[in-house]
């Protein structure tokens, strides 16, 4: 349990540390030659992070030494890896060895037993443990034994009760279970009972959970409803049992608080308030060694406090696997790993061509589009009824006064019940036929603008989908530079530490970082305006969260169909070829002049049959059948026995009319016909124009776009390469606060325009794409290698000294 006092952090300057400790390197070595030295290495076990340990306090050693003293290592590997009397044992081998002058404590199972009171150490021993202070303070081994002579140990000012408070106000729990290793309890006998003191007034129960070294069986001894998990830095489990524990304990959703900083939480542990300390406590270790070696010191002597800045660190992949619900407060003081968790919905992957495609079939113009293609299809079907056999059916009961019928003398029944049949037939009616032949192109006409309303719902949700991601890279940036932050805070504090600095930097970086937070907050928000909009011209629910495919990651550099047509378009003259051609494709595939040519076509009809109305009449049949079903006629009989009859009757007649005289009508009707049918003439022509105008201009704007990615990067590049350097003679001293800032707001100015430049160019590729009525995602393999076929053919032809040109 003792590894819960393990923790791990970022990097302070070399140089800080000189200052500090008010020594330099080269000052001793003109003194008396110092012997080689040995240093014993004793370690828990098998382990990859006490092996980076390791070397990275060679390495930090050697930069101290200057490699002016001879340093030997020597390993004394336990009998058996992570067994304390295995450990104990390599101990006092290593303190008896005459061989050896000092002792790296490379652990906390070795650093634990150089605490003990039967551990006499007869030689320096230096820890790379970080223990907390109001841990060890209150430790009974500790408050007895004291400080050793010859043990050099860290301590973090850090209170862990704090920590646990700040876990449970983030999820709320009573109980916590702490995942520790047997030995260490054994080795800091009351620990456990000190945690539970430290967090009785918060109300949360504390339980011990023995870490084993597989995942499954320290999963097993976890009750079904834990409530919340605390890690202790790992001492049993290897890196991939570790893995399957932290996962299975997401998969069972129970949030997850560390000490050991870090590398755990970006395994998928939720937060930790435990910074990145490896580097740094490699450092102070070496420094330790160096002092004791080189400046004779006495390890109790040496400085115990580490200074550290604190920062909330939270995997947003890992609340979202957890589906919580994170106070904004925490978002905002937090470096977030995973930050698409936390600012960005997160669904069903989405990709730009299934956005197009959907966006063809479902948004709501493309189905406005579709009921108005259908209403004039039926309008048309309408029409074509008129000219099919009109047939009427009619029944009629009559009933006039007694008088009236006797005055008739029966020719006129006083009660009387008809059946009719009407039958009407268009032989010839020319206005009928040509309003059906008009409405039949205007039918035609109406489905090419519905497909050009299609592809106008691509464009916008290709444009949709690419502001999505724009917003998302913006956004990633202005948290990146938050980030960038909240690390030159910590520089500036440690600046303030070692009175290189005053207050009023510390003062400066954190309004910076007030105000980057508001930043991120208004990113965060276009983010979500954009998704909504995204969503709206797919037809789709307002709220559909998505994981959208992001071109800018897919590939470098960017092409209209691919590389091949970067290959044969590389000077003026290919380009003016390609635009050439652009144009032409653009005229063949508009479905808006298609529209409009099928309007044209309709008007001429209209056009025609105004011209006909001067010599061509309305010829009609028309038949009725009427059959008298009953009457009576009050007892008088018919006055004449034919009419009395007479109960069946027929009518056929077939009419021809014609207008001879309308006041000038059909002159009029011929001339507004033809001024329509001009209209459209004009229309179809200006179309035309517009088309080929937006065609070459996307082209430039296209290829000018293409080229600024390139010039963009490489500014974001050497702005990067810049703030690195500033940093570095920031951190020490060398340059003051303003030329941090300035070359902070350079390169997140130049990021911000590097992503504009990648964005700003698919936006132009989508629009360039609608220019010319054809979108790479509806065209086949076999259309894209036309398109190149017939540009190497058309570069081919201009080539020819009788050419003119490749325009078509």
């Amino acid at each position: 349990m003792a590894a819960c006092i393990l923790i791990t952090l970022s990097v302070i300057p070399l140089q800080g540390f000189a200052q500090v400790n008010h020594f330099s390197a080269n000052s001793v070595w003109g003194l008396t030659p110092i012997k080689p030295k040995t240093i014993a290495v004793i370690q828990d076990g098998p382990s990859s992070r006490l092996n980076q340990y390791l070397t990275l306090m060679k390495k930090e050693l050697a930069i101290l030494t200057d490699d002016k003293l001879t340093v030997r290592y020597k390993v004394f590997t336990p009998t058996q890896a992570k067994s304390l009397p295995a450990i104990k044992q390599s101990l006092k081998q290593a303190l008896r060895d005459p061989g050896v002058d000092l002792i790296f404590a490379n652990g906390i199972l070795v650093s634990g037993l150089a605490l003990q009171p039967d551990v006499v150490l007869t030689k320096p021993v230096i820890s790379n443990v970080l223990l907390n202070r109001d841990m060890v303070e209150e430790l009974p081994i500790l408050a007895k034994t004291g400080r050793k002579k010859n043990l050099g140990l860290v301590l973090s000012q850090r209170q862990l009760s704090k920590d646990i408070q700040l876990f449970q106000d983030m999820v709320g729990f009573k109980q916590l279970y702490i995942v520790g290793n047997p030995d260490v309890i054994r080795l800091f006998p009351g620990i456990d009972v000190q945690l539970q003191q430290m967090t009785a007034d918060q109300g949360i129960t504390i339980a011990i959970l023995p870490e084993q070294s597989s995942a499954q069986a320290t999963l097993g001894q976890l009750p079904t409803d834990a409530e919340a998990v605390l890690l202790t830095p790992s001492i049993m489990m290897t890196d991939a049992q570790q893995q399957a524990f932290i996962d299975g304990l997401n998969a069972r959703k129970i949030p997850t608080f560390t000490f050991a900083g870090r590398d755990i939480v970006e395994k998928g542990v939720l937060a930790t308030m435990q910074p990145d300390l490896m580097e740094r406590m490699s450092r102070r270790v070496a420094l330790s060694l160096y002092r004791v070696m080189v400046l004779d010191e006495i390890p109790a002597d040496l400085p115990l406090y580490l200074p550290m800045n604190e920062q909330l660190l939270i995997n947003a992949a890992t609340v979202q696997k957890l589906e919580l619900s994170l106070k904004n407060e925490y978002w905002l003081k937090a470096e977030v790993l995973n930050w698409q968790g936390a600012y960005l919905y997160q669904g069903e992957r989405l990709t730009l061509d299934e956005a197009m495609k959907t966006a063809k079939e479902s948004q709501i113009d493309v189905t406005i589009a579709k009921t108005q293609t259908e209403s004039l299809r039926q309008e048309k079907n309408i029409a074509t009824t008129r000219l099919l056999p009109q047939v009427t059916g009619e029944f009629q009961e009559s009933q006039i006064d007694k008088d009236q019928a006797q005055a008739t003398a029966g020719a006129q029944p006083q009660q009387s019940g008809t059946l009719s049949l009407t039958v009407q037939q268009m032989i010839y009616d020319d206005s009928l036929v040509s309003n059906l032949r008009a409405l039949m192109k205007n039918v035609k006409g109406q489905e090419w603008q519905q497909a050009s309303t299609q592809l106008d719902a691509m464009q916008t949700a290709g444009k949709r989908f690419i502001e999505v991601l724009s917003a998302q890279r913006l956004l990633q940036i202005e948290v990146d530079n938050l980030n960038l932050t909240r690390e030159n805070l910590n520089r500036a504090k440690l600046r303030q530490q070692i009175g290189s600095a005053g207050p009023e930097e510390v003062y400066r970086w954190e309004v910076e970082i007030a105000r980057q937070q508001g930043n991120v907050i208004e990113r965060a928000a276009a983010v979500d305006q954009s998704r909504v909009a995204l969503n709206q011209s797919l037809g789709l629910t307002q709220t559909t969260k998505w994981t959208l495919e992001d071109l800018a990651k897919k590939q470098e550099q960017f092409y209209f169909l691919g590389k091949a047509l970067a290959q044969i378009v590389t000077n003026e003259d290919d380009f003016k070829v390609f635009e050439n051609y652009a144009v032409q494709v653009a005229f063949d595939k508009s479905p808006q002049l298609k529209a409009l040519g099928k309007n044209i076509g309709a008007q001429k009809i209209l056009v025609g049959q105004a011209r006909r109305k001067f010599f061509v009449p309305n010829v009609n049949f028309q038949g009725q059948w009427n059959y008298r079903l009953h009457e009576n006629t009050s007892g008088i009989s018919a006055a004449s026995p034919i009419i009395a009859a007479n109960q069946n009757t027929m009518r056929v007649a077939a009419v021809a009319s014609y207008p001879i005289f309308q006041g000038g009508g059909r002159v009029f009707g011929v001339k507004k016909a033809k001024a329509d049918l001009n209209q459209q003439l004009a229309n179809l022509e200006k179309a035309r124009q517009l088309i080929e105008q937006e065609v070459r201009s996307r082209s430039y704007t296209m290829d000018s776009a293409a080229a600024n990615i390139k010039l963009q990067r490489l500014s974001a590049e050497s702005a990067q390469r810049n703030l690195e350097v500033i940093q570095q003679k920031y951190a020490q001293g060398a340059e003051d606060i303003i030329k941090l800032i300035d070359a902070q707001n350079e390169t997140f100015t130049a990021n911000q325009q590097a992503a504009i430049a990648i964005y700003g160019f698919l936006q132009e590729w989508i629009d360039f794409q609608r220019a010319i009525s054809w979108f790479e995602t509806d065209m086949t393999d076999e259309e894209k290698i036309a398109w190149i076929d017939t540009i190497q053919l058309q570069q081919n032809q201009q080539q020819q000294p009788q050419g003119t040109g490749a325009t078509p």
